[in-house]
């Protein structure tokens, strides 16, 4: 009994033997159909995401032509001296290099990922960018007579870019990635200075005379010396 076992085990090997390069082929074969379908699907995806990126392009493109076109005759008609932009959907900041006149500027929540394009807007006094999806404070050197900044919930990592803010009061950084008190050495007429939710040691924060629970600095300029000190 146990030699017919082996004897019909063994004509099982041999028959699975003589079928594997047959087995091989059509799993061989298998691969390349899903090959062939994976890469037809793929460059369908492609095409797909592509003509919708090409949608959205034209989309924020004709808005903030549409928006520049407003302001600009907001400002013939009544020289206005501020914007109040839309929130959710504006992924550059442009459009605003002609508004000398410029003052207030809310940009909050937003897309935003570089602040530029205010060169111009020299007689600005308060922007808001808050709740966009800027890493580096940069484009801010020519709003020298800039009193109020916002720029909380941003992806910030590093205070710097301020040096000719000298005239700003109010500075809110919080809920940013910020590690370090720098920076802030220009900023002598600064009274409020929001930084609640950074990285920032507890020990450093103790020894600035920390935040109050609304995570504002309780003496500013506590932050602005040690700016100075620390260069």
């Amino acid at each position: 009994m146990i030699e017919q076992l082996k004897s019909k085990l063994k004509e099982l090997a041999d028959r699975k033997k003589e079928l594997q390069p047959k087995l091989d082929e059509i799993e061989a074969k298998r691969a390349e159909e899903i090959q062939v379908v994976n890469t037809k699907y793929d460059h369908m995806l492609y095409d797909l995401n592509y003509n919708v990126q090409q949608i959205l392009d034209e989309f924020y493109n004709d808005l903030i032509k549409s928006f520049v076109e407003i302001v600009s005759r907001e400002f013939n008609a009544k020289r206005s001296t501020e914007i109040y932009e839309i929130t959710n959907l504006i992924p550059v900041l442009k459009g605003v290099e002609t508004l000398e006149k410029l003052e207030t500027l809310w940009l909050n929540a937003n897309q935003i990922s570089k602040i530029r394009g205010l060169d111009n807007c020299k007689n600005m006094k308060i922007l808001n960018l808050k709740q966009n999806n800027i890493t580096r404070i940069e484009g801010l050197y020519s709003l020298t007579e800039l009193e109020n900044l916002y720029l909380s919930e941003n992806n910030i990592g590093e205070i710097k870019g301020l040096e000719t803010l000298i005239k700003l009061e109010t500075l809110d950084l919080g809920q940013n990635r910020i590690i370090q008190i720098k920076g802030l050495e220009s900023l002598t007429n600064l009274k409020d200075f929001w930084l609640k939710d950074n990285l920032i040691p507890e020990k450093v924060l103790e020894q600035l005379g920390n935040l109050d629970s609304g995570g504002c600095a309780i003496d500013p300029l506590k932050f602005v010396k040690y700016s100075l000190v620390n260069l």
